[in-house]
């Protein structure tokens, strides 16, 4: 699918689930468990509907899609989809120890695994969770998946004490680093004073940036030939490259992540979603510049 500006849309970030077993204090806006609006039919029937348009990738996103008890289910009904070639899942780890090889089996090519800090402490503080069962997650992922990227929020006060630490780990497993720009909408508009360019810090650390860059990431080296991504959605937008829509938990078309402007799914046939798509493309906005901000959190429209 072409846009307005002429960028190729076919990558969806879908939210199957807004609960989360995680309270990241940057990201969570309620503690209650929610019922999941979706079905595993209506995530299989908006994903048909958006590969017969011409998504090739799919992302399972959440709150955390492992809490989903259908999330096999689910996985396994998009891996019939002819159009789609490659399915990937986002999670906290917290789950994972327990289902890395039946997601692997079911049809995931490729995990991202959050995690913030490697103090288990700081864990605590941050996500109210267990480092430890990250731990052992990321080390049985690693039997059964041959790309596993580690995504960081880079948090001032925080992420700044642990990049060496982070490189080692990651360097010592295979695991591809990637640290990610605190994005303050929602929930996080409370915590700018965490939000911070990490440029400056890696460049702290003797990495050198390079001309490489890795779908929304900009790589970076270290001495011994480590690659390291970093995605800055805010100081250095990369709207202009855009190839990606979402879909919501409550079953919400979003054709940019900072846009308040949506398109309701939920309820209709495969048809009538296909015909919803195309027309949010045809206007999808040239970048965050020229949109309304949404009021939702990260963990209502999907990480």
């Amino acid at each position: 699918m072409i846009d307005g500006f002429g960028r190729n849309i076919h990558y969806l970030r879908f939210s199957i689930t807004p609960n989360c077993d995680l309270h990241c204090r940057y990201c969570k806006s309620k503690d209650r468990f929610q019922k999941d609006s979706l079905s595993a039919d209506d995530i299989f029937k908006i994903t048909k509907a958006a590969s017969s348009l011409g998504i090739d990738k799919v992302r399972l996103t959440g709150g955390e899609p492992l809490l989903r008890a259908d999330i096999i289910e689910i996985i396994s009904k998009i891996k019939t989809l002819e159009g789609i070639e490659e399915i990937c899942l986002t999670t906290n780890g917290q789950r994972l120890f327990d289902l890395a090889r039946d997601l692997k089996e079911a049809g995931v090519d490729r995990v991202n695994i959050s995690l913030d800090t490697l103090d288990p402490l700081r864990y605590k503080k941050l996500t109210g969770g267990d480092l430890e069962r990250v731990l052992k997650g990321i080390e049985r992922a690693r039997v059964y998946f041959e790309t596993i990227k580690l995504n960081v929020v880079y948090l001032n006060g925080i992420t700044d004490k642990e990049v060496a630490d982070l490189i080692t780990f990651c360097k010592d497993r295979d695991l591809i680093l990637r640290f990610i720009e605190l994005m303050p909408i929602g929930e996080a508009l409370k915590y700018k004073d965490l939000s911070k360019d990490p440029e400056s810090d890696l460049l702290g650390h003797d990495i050198i940036k390079t001309d490489r860059v890795d779908g929304v990431s900009t790589m970076y080296k270290t001495a011994d030939g480590q690659n390291i991504g970093l995605i800055r959605a805010m100081s250095h937008s990369f709207c202009k490259d855009c190839d990606r829509i979402r879909i919501t938990a409550d079953g919400k078309l979003k054709t940019c992540l900072f846009a308040d402007k949506e398109y309701d799914l939920l309820g209709k046939d495969e048809k009538a979603i296909m015909e919803i798509i195309k027309a949010g493309i045809g206007v999808k906005p040239l970048s965050k510049e020229t949109v309304v901000l949404t009021k939702r959190s990260m963990d209502q429209i999907g990480g």
